[in-house]
């Protein structure tokens, strides 16, 4: 028993090889020198030195050889003695294994160390390793799964060549070293050889012979190898093998004087023998790439392309060079360097010595291509052709996976297109291309130094203005994702703006590439060409004032035009294939995802209805709705789209040709909600009149009113068992659709409810409202079994996803929610639009969310990494207000978050006045034209000096939208109207509010201050028009008379009568004394909207949502002139100062001025659009809407 505390012992924590130092020790008590285990074993005694040097792992078997010697050294004692020896050695092995064999299990028990001892010793051969100039391996990290994968190639199929192929860096050569030290005794004869240096065929084969022992031969050829193969084992591995391949357009191929190593490889391949070739390249050799595909030899060659480490074995090589290998920011690291070890190498040792070893800091500073790197990088692209170079470069530049179908479409050329497969297979060959189900990508490194490449050449192209790869290429993709082409824009764009900046400055910038564009025009004239799209986007990105530039004649591909002004510039005769513009829609109220997936919709307040193609964002068709829309929905067959809004018409468009295929009426109020029946039978719609309406598809009768509500039905959602129906308003109702039972009132908000969605599984109901939370109702007995909170502010969509995972909800705080179905915790929140949520609609398979928001974008989210894939961007060109000085000198417009200040008898602007952050609802002019006010959703009221236009002061203080505004006649004061249900009246000087009327019961759309001042009027919602005595400080009259909302007031000149008009289309006039209406002027077929009597109160003039604007003689009642031109809804008229014209200010953008007298139209002001004067003769590459959104937006010649 007193030998035992002299057996070997595994001590990990001393010296750097602790395994080492295990074998050497193991060893030593059996033979006395490594010879001797050399000849016991029978192998090279380099191999021994080489496994208690550290730089190769034997096999488990060898230890356990090892140990049971020693223990056969104690047969002469007693049985407990060797039994303590084996149990002594079995616990050192086993720690050894788990620290040195990582995935290899310890032996269970003595027996089985001596079972695979003794299966070691059956299989071992007489083996003789030449290892020539192969590596020392120090140090290994990972890489098992490559062994298993290599070792089931080499020894388990004894495939004739395997080929190890790689990226510079990648670890092909300590791999295979790796691999030859674990499988060297399955041969008789191992040879590793370089061929870094490019040795003759006739050099390496004198070499093999003569170690195999063979006669001398003189020349030698590749056949006197192969009896010597045939009779025995042997493993021969040729490193670098890419050192004998040509580069450029002979890529693959070999150099001249070097094609004998082709001919050896199919000899190899071909012939029967027992004896493996292992290669490590770079780039695949023509004769592998044909050998693989070929089916009398694909199974007897194979090609193992390696990767980079996986992330835990990346932090392991950084922790062994003093990197923080817990740092969060790891991840981010391996994935730039694609796991390359060799990369990872250079960038730890930078890492180390300048970042103190932080990752994160290192990142935020640094790219990973310098020194080595970048060599390593040159040296694959320097070998490439032209043609490969091309495909490179578009898989850099488009920063994500391309599929072949893509690639062949971004190609310039036939040429290019024709061969491009033969360049892919070569790119894959030189292990630069990577292959996934989604199409091909390029590594990290390759890109980053790529992309470097590029930019170095497109910077000096400009300069010199000898275009190639800006010909070739596109700097912009406007059909990838957004987040794509954000990230191009951020390397490709703003680096090459950067540069040129850098060298030239601001205006000889501009200048060059203007006369870059003159150049082009000339060269590239109807040419196909990326040129001119390039210098197209680089000049917006530059931020240059492209008024008035010539583009004409030009390819003007995969232009980002969306927000750019464009106003009388040329695309005369232009190509604009992909190019993507602004459009017109307005706030955007409703969203839907058609039912096969092809098409997405997006209803908008200016009345239009668009339509796209979601596979390549093809603007479809732009459709008029007839008034604001409030619901869009496909129909269950994905052939009809459906539309309603305030006009009260559902209104059943045909998706391909957009023709109005038919209307459903019956409403008296407009449409706020549409929902399909599960089975598809029945439409349910909800209205402002306080019904639900179900219509039968089929036949489009209404078969049933539903009535129950107290006000408006802003959302509807069916069961999906077709038997419930949930409508959401003022109340939460859930109906029994076959009769028997009356609706159910669901409490739980706080205020009105906006929201409701049903899931999937029908056991619950989601519902959102004004008060900002999310109750999720247990079905069928409706009790609250959750409130969600974190929105911060109404909650106006919901949605679940059709597996019912998720629920996303979008509100007023401008958020996007998604929330878990399984246990309604928040899950995410997508990236916030820059404005109020209005609309969700998933996608049928669940991995697409649209969003619609009143900043006129349509958003498409991917679930999965929560980007923003797709902007469909609208230019809002949606007059909301106007007001006519006192001089009648200068006319003011409100056109979204803008005032435009024109000259009333030009057009002319003046100034453009830009402060608010929401839609600006209500102006009003001071008395004396030097002040003017305005209102806005924002919820703040602006004074702007006038005539300069400058900023006066800001009045805060509602909390809801502002709709109107109005000076008392001396100006000292200003009253204002909001949603938030109040009257405020305000201190000009100070900005003081000096009182707050809270007497109405719902929003207050409208006011109007007597000319004399005695009397302020205040209308909306709640239907009633309040008459204040403003002396005596409370409400004289209440006038009750029009059915619906109140719109628009307007007094007489001499204070005895008010207008009103309202909901119901019909104009009230009431004598302010009596307050009795004792006319009353109907005519308009929908809402109207503004009115306004003209100076010598004997005509009063209304604009209604009908597009019409009419003038009424009040003596009589009669309708003097019904005017028509406005193409959308006209919200706002006056009077000129003498009261010979009146003007009007429809949502279509423009102000039309009318003769009282003959109610002819004397002229049109347009608002300012971003394409006034566009020129598009001749132009190719657009759809018919996108022309149409062009036009509207002021392009000539569409």
């Amino acid at each position: 028993m007193g030998v035992l505390p002299s057996l070997p012992i595994y001590q990990p924590d001393v010296g750097e090889q602790p395994l080492a130092l295990f074998l050497a020790d193991l060893r030593s008590w059996v033979f006395r020198s490594q010879a001797r285990a050399a000849a016991f074993f029978g192998c090279d005694r380099t191999t021994i030195w080489r496994y208690e040097e550290g730089r190769s792992l034997p096999q488990p078997g060898y230890v356990a050889a090892l140990a049971l010697l020693i223990v056969d050294r104690f047969q002469q004692e007693t049985p407990d003695a060797r039994a303590a020896a084996a149990e002594q050695l079995l616990a050192a092995l086993n720690q050894a294994l788990l620290v040195g064999y990582p995935g290899v299990p310890p032996f269970a028990s003595w027996e089985q160390l001596a079972e695979v001892a003794h299966t070691f010793r059956l299989a071992l051969r007489p083996a003789t390793v030449h290892w020539g100039d192969a590596p020392e391996v120090l140090t290994f990290f990972g890489r098992q799964a490559d062994l298993a994968a290599l070792q089931q190639l080499v020894v388990t199929e004894q495939r004739r060549v395997v080929t190890l192929l790689g990226v510079g860096g990648v670890g092909k050569t300590i791999l295979a070293a790796r691999l030859v030290a674990l499988v060297a005794h399955q041969f008789s004869q191992v040879i590793w050889r370089s061929l870094l240096n490019a040795p003759p065929l006739e050099r390496v084969l004198q070499d093999w012979l003569h170690l195999l022992a063979a006669p001398h031969v003189a020349p030698a050829q590749p056949v006197d190898l192969l009896g010597h193969l045939q009779s025995r084992r042997c493993l021969l591995v040729l490193d670098n093998v890419e050192s004998l391949l040509a580069g450029g357009a002979a890529a693959l191929r070999y150099r001249p004087g070097y094609e004998d190593y082709g001919r050896l490889l199919r000899l190899l391949a071909e012939a029967p023998h027992q004896s493996c070739l292992l290669l490590t390249s770079r780039e695949l050799p023509h004769e592998v790439q044909v050998l693989t595909q070929t089916i009398q030899t694909n199974q007897r060659v194979a090609v193992y392309r390696l990767g980079g480490l996986a992330p835990a074995e990346a932090r392991q090589l950084l922790a062994s060079m003093a990197v923080a290998a817990d740092d969060p920011a790891l991840p981010t690291l391996v994935e730039r360097c694609t796991g390359n070890p060799k990369i990872l190498q250079i960038v730890a040792a930078n890492i180390r010595q300048f970042y103190a070893g932080s990752l994160s800091r290192f990142l935020a500073q640094e790219g990973i291509l310098f020194g080595e790197v970048r060599d390593i990088m040159q040296q694959h692209y320097a070998r490439l052709g032209e043609a490969q170079r091309e495909v490179l470069h578009w898989l850099a530049l488009n920063r994500e996976p391309l599929s072949l179908a893509e690639l062949r479409e971004m190609l310039l050329t036939q040429a290019s297109r024709d061969h491009l497969l033969e360049t892919l297979a070569a790119l894959q060959a030189c292990a630069l291309l990577e292959g996934a189900a989604d199409g091909f990508f390029l590594q990290n490194a390759v890109t980053e130094f790529v992309v470097e490449v590029f930019l170095a050449t497109i910077d000096d192209e400009l300069q010199t203005g000898r275009f190639v790869w800006l010909h070739r290429h596109a700097l912009l993709r406007t059909n990838a994702q957004d987040y794509v082409r954000a990230s191009q824009v951020r390397v490709l764009l703003a680096p090459l703006a950067q540069r040129l900046l850098h060298a030239l400055g601001q205006p000889a910038t501009d200048a060059l590439l203007a006369q870059r564009v003159a150049e082009a025009r000339q060269a590239y004239a109807d040419r196909p060409s990326y040129l001119g799209g390039n210098l197209l986007n680089l000049l917006v990105h530059l931020g240059v004032a492209l008024d008035g530039w010539d583009f004409s004649r030009l390819a003007l591909w995969q232009v980002y035009l969306q927000g750019v002004n464009l106003r009388h510039a040329s695309f005369a005769h232009c190509d604009l294939r992909d190019a993507m513009f602004s459009t017109t829609f307005g706030s955007v109220r409703s969203v839907a995802l058609s039912p096969d997936g092809r098409l997405l919709a997006a209803g908008a307040s200016n009345g239009e209805v668009h339509l796209w193609r979601l596979r390549d964002r093809s603007h479809l068709l732009t459709l008029d709705g007839g008034c604001w829309i409030e619901a869009v929905g496909f129909s269950p067959t994905s052939q009809a789209l459906l539309s309603a809004g305030i006009d009260g018409v559902i209104r059943w468009w045909d998706v391909h040709t957009g023709a109005l295929q038919r209307q459903l009426l019956g409403h008296s109020g407009g449409i706020r909600s549409l929902a399909f029946s599960p089975d598809g039978m029945t439409l349910a719609s909800g209205s402002e009149d306080a019904t639900i309406r179900l219509w039968d598809v089929a036949s489009g009768q209404c078969r049933h009113v539903l009535t129950g509500h107290r006000g408006s039905v802003w959302s509807l959602a069916f069961h999906p068992s077709g038997t419930r129906l949930a409508s959401a308003g003022n109340d939460l109702l859930i109906w029994q659709l076959d009769g028997t039972a009356p609706p159910q009132t669901l409490s739980g908000h706080r205020a009105a409810v906006m929201s409701v969605a049903f899931s999937p599984d029908g056991a619950t109901l989601a519902s959102g409202g004004f008060d900002a939370t999310i109750q999720l109702w247990r079905i069928p007995d409706c009790t609250i079994v959750a409130t969600l909170e974190g929105h911060r502010g109404a909650v106006r969509a919901l949605t679940f996803s059709p597996n019912g995972s998720y629920l996303a909800s979008g509100g007023e705080d401008q958020a996007i929610r998604l929330w878990r179905s399984s246990d309604y915790q928040p899950h995410a929140m997508l990236r916030e639009p820059e404005n109020r949520v209005r609309a969700l609609a998933f996608s049928p398979d669940g991995g697409v969310l649209a969003s619609g928001s009143h900043d006129q974008n349509v958003r498409l989210w991917s679930l999965a990494d929560g980007q923003c894939h797709s902007l469909f961007q609208g230019h809002i060109n949606q007059l909301r207000c106007m007001a006519l000085s006192p001089d009648g000198q200068t006319l003011a417009v409100g056109v979204a978050e803008t005032i435009y200040l024109l000259d009333p008898q030009s057009g002319a602007l003046r100034h453009s006045l830009r402060g608010h952050q929401e839609w600006i609802q209500a102006l009003a002019f001071s008395a004396d034209g030097t002040l003017l006010a305005s209102g806005s959703d924002d919820e703040t009221i602006r004074l702007w000096r006038l005539p300069a236009g400058t900023p006066h002061a800001t009045l805060r203080g509602h909390h809801g939208w502002v709709q109107a505004v109005a000076f008392s006649p001396g100006g000292r004061q200003l009253f204002s109207s909001s949603a938030d249900w109040s009257v405020r009246c305000w201190d000009v000087a100070s900005g003081a509010c000096l009182h707050t009327i809270t007497s109405h019961r719902h929003h207050v759309w409208t006011l109007a201050v007597s000319p004399d001042g005695r009397w302020l009027a205040s209308g909306g919602a709640d239907g009633e028009i309040q008459l204040w005595d403003r002396g005596a400080g409370r409400v004289a009259r209440v006038l009750v008379g029009q059915h619906g909302a109140i719109w628009s007031l307007a007094f007489s000149p001499n204070a005895t009568q008010l207008a009103s008009s309202g909901q119901d289309g019909v104009i009230q006039l009431w004598d302010v004394q009596q307050g009795k209406c004792h006319r009353q002027l109907s005519g308009h077929a929908q809402r109207v909207v503004a009115i306004a009597l003209s100076p010598d109160g004997a005509t009063l003039i209304s604009g209604s949502d009908d597009r019409t604007v009419r003038l009424w003689d009040l003596t009589s009642g009669a309708c003097l002139h019904t005017m028509h031109g406005h193409s959308r809804a006209v919200v706002a008229v006056a009077f000129s100062r003498d009261g010979s014209e009146a003007s009007s200010g429809s949502e279509d953008g423009s102000v039309r001025v009318w003769s009282v007298v003959t109610g002819h139209n004397l002229r049109s002001m347009p608002m300012p659009r971003p394409y006034d004067g566009l020129k598009l003769q001749g132009v190719r590459g657009l759809t018919a809407a996108e022309r149409q959104g062009l036009v509207a937006l002021g392009a000539e010649g569409g």
